[in-house]
This record gives C-alpha cells, sequence and structure tokens, in this order.
C-alpha cells in the first residue's frame, strides 16, 4: 500500500475513533491529547507523510483500534510496527552487579 493512501486509511480510523484532527503551522512536530475533554492530535501541516503515518500510528496503537474495521493490510501495518514496549524487550539486558558477593 502507499503511503498516501496508508495516511489517509489511519487518519479515517482515527476519526471513526472519535478524535478530531487539527493541522496547523508552528514550530512543533504533533502528538496527542485531551484538550477540554476532548480527544485531539495536533499535526504540524508541513510533516511529511512518513510523519504523519507515524503519529496516528502512535494514537492507534494506544487505543482501541481492535474496535474497528481496518483493511488488512492497514492492520498488519500497525500490527508489524515496533512499539516502544516492543523495543525496550529487545534490548539487551544489563548485568547487574551482584549485590552480595560470595565469599571465595
Amino acid at each position: 500500500m502507499r503511503a498516501e493512501r496508508l495516511c489517509s486509511e489511519l487518519e479515517s480510523a482515527v476519526l471513526r475513533l472519535g478524535w478530531k484532527i487539527r493541522q496547523e503551522k508552528g514550530n512543533f512536530h504533533g502528538g496527542s491529547c485531551l484538550l477540554s475533554g476532548e480527544r485531539m492530535i495536533i499535526i504540524n501541516r508541513r510533516l511529511s507523510t512518513e510523519e504523519k503515518i507515524e503519529i496516528f500510528s502512535r494514537v492507534l496503537a494506544g487505543s482501541e483500534a481492535d474496535t474497528i474495521y481496518l483493511l488488512p493490510e492497514v492492520r498488519r501495518f500497525l500490527e508489524e510496527r515496533p512499539t516502544a514496549e516492543k523495543a525496550r524487550m529487545a534490548e539487551p539486558k544489563q548485568k547487574q552487579p551482584d549485590e552480595h558477593p560470595e565469599d571465595a
């Protein structure tokens, strides 16, 4: 699926979940927030399609996206997308020093 179509499908999904989207100019990237009780996504209108996809994907990853119909390609994209939790789990664990070294 082309990036423009994917972005459009993701935008449609967040709208169906009750999010409002504002595209503004300014010195910011974008993200989601709760504003006066309304779920809002603010996007810098100068962002690339890929950056908008990233913002919409983050919102959908943390919402009830499984409660609405998504095209199989879109759902697969969201499921295969690395999340912060998956990335954290994939990081090598640092060895912790022994708190009580054994006497040898």
